[in-house]
């Protein structure tokens, strides 16, 4: 029974003085939630090293692990209490542990945390579990936790089963990534204004109007407020802060914007591709072109955040946010509509506007290519998570309540046409799932059990499906309507139900206020 799956109950009765009677064993199954197996497959996706520790047996961990899509490595709890090497290493390899001591599981997260540095999240629901959710970085407790787990951990989970948890690992990396997208974004914005003005000064003696600085740092500072509200991929591999990379490529990017921004400057003018010659000269450094300088640089900036908030190249890369893209929209435009009309900026014609926002175009495109190249040779992963699978996007149109012996299915109303209607081999009840359950772990292993083991599960089976009926009461009739209740009712029906059980009828979605009801009584 253990190994598939089952704890058991040994039954004997006593009368008086009289001696113990053995009745027999009691299996009883607790199978995992029907989205646990997706959670899992789900994290290990996401590149999450799941592990398993329980204090049930040995063999029933194994099967549960089977069962959830956890490998079945899986080893005793007293195989975690020796301080040595290859304690460590077993921990790190196995799929998880089973008959643990509330001691040893705190143990298992310490030794991922200290010996091998990693970042560890651990969730549970007992008071036994709390040293082991207050030792992980992320301790996390589950709908029905004990208070003790509660206190110790750091998130605590709002709705039953643990789909949450994949959930907040996608928003989490989701907002890694919008803050890593920005600091990357301003480093760079500031190393190209604060070279370039200074080249500009050094070189050919052209300071640029103090104005337009203190409006290009104003508006580019209102522009990029959406940020927060982008739409963002979550990485498929853990995110990591690395400081230098960071730096690293926002000195490239910020470089490659300082090259472009002094390449227009000293080159826009024999170019021949503008009606006014803007090139910067030594005793040339009039409004207008510092206007078309300004202007040059402030389409730059703000076009760049495009880049440094995808993850692979813009144009394969979610989309930006209407907010942020209409906020750098409205910003480029607003800049333009100054440059091209104010009398202080000089009047740009509107031509070599839309020449200026050409050129900035062509070089968010090539400082994408090299970006993205930087990416593969820091060894970075391009691919992304979806951001919620179907699972997660949409529960099904019901949902699976647990009451007692029944799994309710809150559904929409319903009409009964006949009794015939209900086909018993469909009944789901814990009777019938345990002994499918069973069944299907005799299948696998049938060369291992002996002619009286076989005997036994197929008496068993039999047994269930002649017992387990749900009669149809004369209240209902053709057309009676069973609205499901919005609660649900906990219930622990007998396996054979007759019409004057009122039990099975509360499972099925009657109230005891309805006329069905009443007349039933």
């Amino acid at each position: 029974f253990s190994k598939a799956g089952y704890k058991t109950l040994g039954v004997s009765v006593k009368f008086n003085d009289e001696p113990w009677i053995y009745c027999g064993i009691l299996p009883m199954l607790d199978p995992p939630r029907h989205d646990t197996a997706q959670t899992i497959k789900n994290l290990q996706n996401a590149g999450i090293n799941v592990k398993m520790i329980t204090g049930d047996h040995l063999n029933i961990a194994k099967e549960t692990a089977r069962l959830i899509g956890l490998g079945t490595n899986i080893h005793p709890g007293e195989a975690t209490r020796d301080n040595t090497p290859e304690r460590d290493d077993l921990v790190l390899k196995a799929d998880g542990f089973a008959q643990v001591l509330p001691k040893d599981k705190r143990e298992v997260v310490q030794v991922l945390r200290n010996t091998y540095k990693q970042v560890v999240g651990m969730t549970g629901d007992g008071v036994n579990d709390a040293p082991a959710l207050s030792a992980a970085q992320c301790g996390v407790a589950v709908d029905d936790a004990t208070d003790a787990a509660k206190n110790a951990a750091a998130i605590i989970l709002t709705s039953p089963g643990l789909s949450a948890i994949y959930s907040s690992v996608i928003e989490s990396r989701r907002i890694f990534r919008k803050l890593k997208a920005y600091v990357t974004y301003r480093l760079a914005a500031s190393i190209q204004i604060v070279i370039s003005l200074t080249l500009l000064i050094y070189i050919s003696n052209c300071p640029i109007n103090s104005l337009y600085i203190i409006l290009l740092a104003l508006f580019n500072d209102l522009t990029m407020l959406p940020i927060a509200y982008d739409n963002q991929n979550a990485s498929v591999t853990p995110e990591k802060p690395d400081v230098i990379n960071i730096l690293t490529l926002a000195v490239c990017l910020g470089g490659m914007q300082t090259g472009f921004t002094m390449l227009f400057s000293y080159v826009s003018g024999p170019s021949g591709l503008f009606s006014r010659d803007y090139a910067v000269g030594y005793t040339k450094c009039d409004k207008i072109t510092q206007a078309a300088i300004w202007l040059q640089m402030y389409l730059a900036t703000e076009f760049l955040i495009f880049s440094t908030r995808a993850p692979s190249y813009i144009w394969v890369s979610l989309l930006p946010s209407p907010a942020l893209f209409g906020s750098v929209f409205a910003g480029c435009l607003l800049g333009s509509f100054i440059a091209g009309f104010a009398e202080a900026w000089g009047k740009i014609p509107g031509t070599d506007i839309l020449i200026i926002w050409l050129y900035n175009l062509i070089c968010l495109v090539l400082i994408d290519i090299v970006k993205v190249e930087i990416f593969k040779a820091f060894g970075q992963n391009l691919e992304v998570l979806a951001d919620y699978l179907p699972e997660h996007k949409k529960e099904e149109q019901y949902e699976k309540v647990d009451v007692g012996d029944i799994e309710a299915r809150p559904a929409t109303p319903t009409v009964v046409k006949v009794v015939e209607d209900f086909d018993e081999d469909k009944i789901v009840t814990r009777a019938t799932l345990s002994s499918s359950r069973l069944g299907d772990w005799a299948k696998n292993n049938l060369k291992n059990l002996t002619e009286q083991e076989k005997a036994a599960i197929q008496s068993y089976q039999t047994k269930v499906r002649s017992e387990t009926k749900i009669h149809i009461p004369t209240g209902l009739t053709s057309e009676t309507k069973i609205t499901p209740p919005t609660d649900t009712i906990r219930v622990t029906p007998r396996l054979t139900s007759s019409s004057t059980d009122l039990r099975p009828m509360l499972a099925m979605g009657l109230r005891p206020n309805t006329p069905n009801f009443k007349n039933l009584k």
